[in-house]
């Protein structure tokens, strides 16, 4: 009977320590799921264009220990190769990682590189990224309250030239 009564109540009025656990919120952020890489000094011409990058897709999973909440995501990458590139010639897109404290403040922020080598047949590539974030918690039961954002490294003409889209 006390099970039922438990079940019955609001997840917001049980004691903290019975509340469930979920893992951190993850989310590419708008405006930032897509690059385009043009020669150096070029763009935006499209016939200058090396590289469309889009952050396609993710996935992941949450495990706790007693002080820090272990997050793993699986980043799927796109590349659709333009005109300006060469064939064999490797083009590396930079996109983060972000993790985002309960009051939305970033606390962590990690670059990393995804790269594509496109050959006379191919003009689009897949990378998938396997990404581990560990996130340090006072308490365990408010891990589910941060956030981990992902989304390009992107320089202010590439951000303007993302709005114009």
């Amino acid at each position: 009977m006390l099970a039922l009564a438990g079940a019955c109540t609001p997840p917001e009025e049980l004691p903290l320590e019975d509340r469930a656990v979920g893992c951190p919120e993850t989310a590419i952020v708008s405006g930032a799921e897509t690059v385009t890489l043009f020669v150096p000094g070029g763009g935006p011409d499209l016939s200058e264009m090396v590289l469309r990058g889009t952050l396609v897709e993710f996935s992941g999973e949450c495990s706790y220990d007693d002080d820090m909440v272990t997050m793993d995501v699986q980043l799927i990458v796109s590349g659709e190769r333009g005109p300006a590139v060469e064939t064999g010639q490797v083009v590396s897109v930079d996109y983060f990682v972000a993790v985002l404290d309960p009051q939305q403040r970033i606390i962590g922020k990690e670059v990393f590189t995804a790269d594509f080598t496109f050959d006379d047949q191919r003009t689009r590539a897949l990378s998938r990224e396997d990404l581990r974030q560990v996130i340090p918690l006072e308490n365990a039961r408010v891990g589910q309250a941060y956030s981990v954002l992902m989304g390009f490294q992107l320089s202010d003409d590439q951000r303007d030239f993302n709005q114009t889209q």
